[in-house]
This record gives C-alpha cells, structure tokens and sequence, in this order.
C-alpha cells in the first residue's frame, strides 16, 4: 500500500468523521418541504435515510 492512498484514506476518514459529528446532524421536518427516502440493501443489511433539502 501506497502512504499516499493510506493519507487520502485517512483525510477522507477524518472528513467523514468530522460531517457526522458536528452539527446540523439532526433537526425538526420543515412539514412544508417535501421528504426524501433513501433506501439500501445488500444481502447483510437494510439502511433507509428519510432526509429534506436543506440549507
């Protein structure tokens, strides 16, 4: 393994880690704007996201 692919695997880890742990993460719907359902599965797991455009 490359230390420039473990480095771009550690920047974009640290982004991830960052966006998921700072806020906005969750707020109130805005019953005004519309919805949107995000839907994955495989054959060892079901995620779903329901999120709405934000700012």
């Amino acid at each position: 393994v490359h230390s420039t692919g473990v480095n771009k695997q550690q920047r974009t880890f640290e982004t991830l880690k960052e966006k998921l742990t700072t806020t906005p993460i969750l707020c109130f719907p805005s019953w005004d704007k519309p919805f949107h359902v995000h839907v994955d599965a495989s054959g060892m797991a079901i995620g779903m996201v329901l999120a709405q455009p934000g700012e």
